[in-house]
Formats: structure tokens, C-alpha cells, sequence
């Protein structure tokens, strides 16, 4: 018994996108269109009165403000359970759904590059990233090098502080007092000598 092919949902997308040959290809219960070989830009899906059904659009958080200037009702997909998802929805519940979606794929017909990927943009990305991080380790090193080349830093001559000057005592020394005693005790004991009369 041969096998019914899947239903493809939206299918004036794929009049829109005459131009370039769409093609489609099943992912996730739903069809991902292709444009340009292998240059995938939307993901058709509709299921029984899902909240994410619709055109969802391969794009990145980068683009995310732009194209909201151009289909206002983009969002992100709920079915990620993700704040902010990457991929961007155009809701078949919206009040203007045909409308915007005609004015994705006129984007996609005008070769708008916030829209869709590729593999050899993916390949190209993955290289771009692999460089980058090969680049830091690199750095990373170089600076561990110089670092152990480097002579050790001189430590600076600790300045001493000038000691504040000693109070002098307000009383003597005890052992001054008793030298002093013995000196004058032979003066207290010697008389005093009378004059001698003329």
C-alpha cells in the first residue's frame, strides 16, 4: 500500500516562493521549506489549533528587532520554552497572517539575509567560531609565556618612619639621685673655717 505523502499546510507559501523552485522536506510534524538548493528559510506547521502554528522563520536574536519593523507579529515559539527563541514565529491566529507571510517570502524573493540558513553558512559560522576560540588559547599562552619570561619585579626599599622624640622623664633617675647624695655628704660634714683675727 503506498504511502500518502504528508499534507503540506499553507500552501501559497509555496506560490509566493515560485520564483526560486521551493521545495519541502518533513522535520519535527511539520515542513520545512528550502529555496537556493540548500538554503532552508521557514518551517511550516499546523497542527489542531496549536498556539505555535504557523510560518516560523530561520533567523537569529540579531535580527529580531529589524524584522519586527517589517512583520510586526513575529514572536517567539512557546514549544522551545524559551524566553527568547531564535527562531521567529508568524501565528496563524494572527489577525494579519496572509498578509505578513506574503511579505516574508517577498524578503526571502529579494534575498533578505535575516532570513533562512544554509549549510554552507553553518559550516562557515562553525569555522568562524573554531578560529576564534583557537585565537584566545593562543593569546592565552603567549601572555602565560611573557609572563614567566618577564624578570620579577624589584620590591621597593621599605622607608623607615622617623621615631617621634622620647618625652624625658619628669623625675630623675633614682640611681643619679644616690650618686648625688655621696658626692655631697664630705661638703655637709667638713666646718666652716672662722677668719683669723689681726
Amino acid at each position: 500500500m503506498a504511502k500518502t505523502p504528508a499534507r503540506i499546510p499553507f500552501e501559497f507559501v509555496l506560490d509566493e516562493l515560485a520564483p526560486l523552485a521551493p521545495r519541502t522536506k518533513p522535520m519535527f510534524g511539520a515542513q520545512a521549506v528550502y529555496v537556493r538548493g540548500d538554503t532552508m528559510v521557514f518551517l511550516m506547521r499546523e497542527k489542531e489549533q496549536d498556539e505555535d502554528d504557523g510560518i516560523w522563520l530561520l533567523t537569529t536574536q540579531e535580527h529580531h528587532e529589524t524584522l519586527r519593523r517589517d512583520l510586526p507579529s513575529i514572536r517567539s515559539i512557546k514549544l522551545f520554552e524559551t524566553p527568547v527563541t531564535s527562531w521567529q514565529i508568524i501565528p496563524s491566529s494572527g489577525p494579519d497572517f496572509e498578509r505578513e507571510v506574503v511579505r516574508a517570502c517577498a524578503l526571502v524573493l529579494r534575498g533578505d539575509e535575516r532570513i533562512g540558513t544554509s549549510k554552507a553558512i553553518k559550516d562557515k559560522q562553525k569555522a568562524a567560531a573554531k578560529a576564534a576560540k583557537s585565537a584566545a588559547r593562543e593569546a592565552a599562552k603567549q601572555a602565560v609565556r611573557a609572563a614567566k619570561a618577564a624578570p620579577p619585579a624589584r620590591a621597593e626599599p621599605r622607608q623607615e618612619r622617623p621615631s617621634a622624640p622620647r618625652a624625658r622623664a619628669a623625675t630623675s633617675n633614682p640611681t643619679d639621685r644616690a650618686t648625688k647624695s655621696r658626692a655631697l655628704k664630705p661638703l655637709a660634714g667638713a666646718k666652716k673655717s672662722k677668719p683669723r683675727a689681726r
